[in-house]
């Protein structure tokens, strides 16, 4: 066998060596850092962290790899529902993003868990690509951006103010969302 034919059999260490799991529990290292310091947490800017929990599906959560509670200066409680990925890949076809946008979206229409003008929920990737970051990380700008769905809608529609690929995306969540059922789903929505 020559060498070459060798190396293609060998697994690499990421792959068997627990590396999504190490990164996991640093994310979940950082958070609880977080706790116990009442820092501001990420995304949540206006609160100090409260509570952290983990692995949140006996809890309710689709997005269940950390929960984090925040509370404001007016005591108001804001939710930061996350997933915690090593690497991403936006496609309607690829089983991890998919059930990954599922898990978000169900949780997102859960207003018995999820409140849309105090809670969040984030991916957190540890391998971003130029591509995830640029034009994913562009069409998540925008939805942050936007002042509601039909603001959104007509920045999609406006060209030159995001790139094809940024829009494709956003198709891509569309597709699954309607995949699963939701046949009326459309790109203001998500």
């Amino acid at each position: 066998m020559k060498t070459s034919q060798k190396a293609e059999l060998v697994s690499s260490p990421a792959s068997t060596g627990g590396a999504g799991n190490v990164f996991e529990q640093a994310v979940g290292a950082y958070l609880l850092s977080q706790l116990l310091v009442g820092a501001t947490p990420p995304v949540l800017i206006d609160c100090s962290v409260v509570e952290i929990s983990f692995q949140n599906e006996y809890r309710g959560w689709n997005t269940d790899d950390f929960l984090l509670i925040g509370q404001t200066a007016t005591g108001t409680k804001r939710k930061l529902a996350g997933q915690v990925k090593r690497g991403f890949t936006v496609s309607s076809v690829d089983a991890e993003f998919k059930n990954a946008i599922l898990d978000c979206w169900n949780d997102f229409q859960n207003p018995a868990a999820f409140a849309t003008e105090h809670d969040r929920l984030v991916f957190v990737v540890q391998l971003g690509s130029n591509t995830l970051l640029r034009h994913f990380g562009a069409l998540l700008d925008c939805a942050r951006a936007s002042t509601d769905a039909h603001d959104f809608e007509k920045r999609l529609s406006t060209p030159g103010l995001l790139s094809s690929t940024a829009i494709r995306y956003c198709d891509e969540i569309v597709t699954i969302v309607k995949d699963a059922g939701n046949h009326d789903a459309a790109r203001a929505q998500v």
